[in-house]
């Protein structure tokens, strides 16, 4: 089963590593069976694999240098302390709308919220502005509606 959402702030146990859930799979998309991560895990490829994004000092210190995306076996991920949450990667902005340290949990992008939709969203103020945005997104498509109705109706299509 799938342990981890998108959102969250993990660590890898093997290499230290802290990085934010973007993404999921039920079993990898690629073969991972020889990859160092995976050999020796107790149910090997057979599990949920997660896109992350790391924490670029992590990377710098832990892995030699920066590092993009990584692809990560479920076994392979521990929860942190909340303290130990806030990270820092030049691509966080493209998958997630802001970081609510209250939670230590990242907002998903629209986009990821709606791939993702079975993960829940953090109870926090992030998820009342995603409300919010998304309440707003629905007024301004209402009022384009009605005044393409009204164009539409001056035009006599709808007759």
């Amino acid at each position: 089963p799938l342990l981890m959402n998108t959102r969250q702030v993990l660590r890898h146990r093997k290499f230290g590593f802290r990085a934010a859930v973007l993404g999921w799979e039920r079993r990898p998309e690629v073969d991972v069976s020889g990859w160092d991560g995976v050999q020796g895990l107790p149910s090997g490829a057979d599990q949920p694999f997660y896109r992350m994004v790391p924490d670029m000092g992590d990377c710098v210190g832990l892995l030699g240098g920066p590092r993009g995306v990584r692809y990560v076996a479920q076994e392979n991920l521990e929860e942190l302390p909340l303290s130990e949450r806030a990270i820092s990667h030049e691509l966080l902005p493209h998958f997630f709308d802001g970081y609510d340290a209250a939670s230590g949990t990242f907002l998903p992008v629209q986009q990821l919220r709606y791939w993702y939709s079975r993960d829940p969203l953090p109870d926090t103020g992030l998820a009342v502005l995603a409300a919010e945005q998304a309440a707003a997104a629905l007024d301004k498509l209402s009022a384009l509606l009605h005044s393409h109705a009204l164009d539409a109706r001056g035009a006599g299509l709808l007759e």
